[in-house]
């Protein structure tokens, strides 16, 4: 009898040339878990058997491939190989997988230091209101400097807090305020550039910003012009002198002559004076003589705007009047100043007086008229007569120069009532007037 004996089966051999291998990736904290498939290909594996030659490697399972989740808490898996022969007969590997596991980089924002942007000393304008100034800035005013704790570089251009390059600031000097230090706030903003220190692995860090607040700076001022006061001028009568054919008189003139004075809004030095610098005025009469004046005040507003305010000036018209009159010598012989007259009704009546000026010197020329005028006494039955009874009486109510004097031979005729007292005036040229009564007697 013969018995066949079965071949001696050996297990087949398995050989894994690299067990370990790393396979997907994961982010503490932003991706916690990842998937990765692998085949015993990924591990380097091969088997073969004596009996069988090379044989297929498998997992465990049997399957060709092996589908893992991986997570921070278990970032490695561990699978097992698997061959068998046709006998029956295994070998089996253990491997692993692994993730590749990052931290999340960490961004901190920038920040920007600058400095205040001084524009010194401002002249604003003129009037009692806010007064505003305003000024259109850039960023690159305030000299920023940027700075990054993770040494990111700076995204763009350093802006303002709005995103804009550049902007309009409003100072403003409150009503009523000569001078002010103003201050505005503004904000400025820097952001940062974290893209070269992304992980491919991590989420993409987001660009973060810094801001900074900064003040537009000035000391503001107004300037107004000063106030001028003043009062018209009346150096009274005052006799005049014959110079070159005209009657005249020169007075002296001062800013007292005027009781003047100024002021100044803002409280700024004043200096007051006469427009031309003049001290004197000549008054050309006879009469009364109005000459106009030409007050300048000017204000320094240079200490109190350091120079920056131009001075402010202010004019006011005012007016010096004098009567230019004559030295009045009379009335002489018959009249007396000193009471009435007695005069006979019908009887002519010299009214005489002679006119000087300051030196002098006789006054031969001029428009001086006579007037009578009732005073008292009988009840007046119309208005008395002035006629000249003189050689020449052309001059109706005029007196006229004859012999060193000034002359006008009244008339009185029976207009002129008996027992009344009647006022004879000179009216001269010079805008006085002269009296002396007379009283009518049968």
């Amino acid at each position: 009898m013969i018995i066949s004996v079965p071949p001696p089966n050996t297990p087949p051999t398995l050989t894994v040339t690299n067990p370990n291998i790393t396979r997907g990736h994961l982010c503490n904290p932003t991706r916690p878990s990842t998937t990765v498939t692998v085949t015993p290909a990924d591990f380097g594996a091969s088997a073969s058997d004596a009996e069988d030659g090379t044989l297929p490697v498998t997992f465990d399972d049997g399957s060709t491939s092996k589908t893992v989740t991986l997570t921070l808490a278990q970032p490695s898996a561990t699978l097992t190989l698997k061959v068998e022969d046709s006998g029956g007969l295994m070998a089996t590997a253990t491997v692993t997988v692994t993730a590749e596991v990052e931290n999340q980089p960490v961004n901190n924002p920038p920040s920007v230091t600058a400095q205040d942007y001084d524009l010194g000393h401002i002249c604003v304008g003129t009037g009692s209101g806010d007064l505003t100034y305003q000024v259109t800035v850039a960023p690159a005013d305030f000299n920023p400097v940027y700075s990054d704790p993770d040494g990111d570089p700076q995204a763009g251009p350093t802006t303002f807090g709005d995103g804009s390059t550049s902007t309009t600031v409003t100072l403003t000097l409150p009503a009523g305020v000569a001078s002010q230090t103003v201050e505005v706030p503004v904000t400025l903003k820097v952001c940062d550039d974290p893209s070269g220190r992304n992980e491919p692995d991590c989420e993409p860090m987001q660009s973060l910003c810094g801001e900074t607040t900064v003040y537009v700076r000035a000391t503001l001022h107004r300037n107004n012009p000063p106030t001028i006061t003043a009062s018209n001028a009346n150096l009274g009568q005052i006799v005049g002198c014959l110079v070159d054919g005209s009657f005249q008189t020169t007075q002296p003139i001062s800013l007292e002559t005027f009781d003047a004075s100024a002021t100044d809004p803002e409280g700024d030095p004043v200096s007051l004076s006469i427009q031309g610098d003049i001290s004197q005025l000549t008054f050309v009469g006879p009469g009364v003589v109005t000459l106009p004046v030409t007050l300048v005040a000017t204000d320094d507003p240079s200490e109190r705007t350091n120079g920056t305010c131009e001075p402010m000036t202010s004019t006011m018209t005012v007016y010096v009047s004098v009567q230019v009159v004559y030295n009045f010598v009379g009335f002489f012989s018959p009249l007396d100043t000193t009471r009435a007259t007695i005069v006979k009704r019908g009887s002519t009546v010299p009214v005489k007086f002679q006119l000087y000026d300051c030196n002098g010197n006789q006054i031969t020329t001029g428009q001086h008229r006579i007037s009578v005028d009732y005073l008292s006494g009988a009840s007046p039955n119309g208005t008395p007569e002035v006629t000249d009874a003189g050689s020449s009486n052309d001059n109706t109510w005029y007196f006229r120069y004859s012999d060193g004097q000034w002359i006008y031979n009244l008339k009185t005729n029976t207009s002129y009532l008996l027992n009344s007292t009647y006022i004879i005036r000179a009216h001269l040229d010079d805008g006085t007037t002269h009296e002396v009564h007379i009283s009518i007697k049968r």
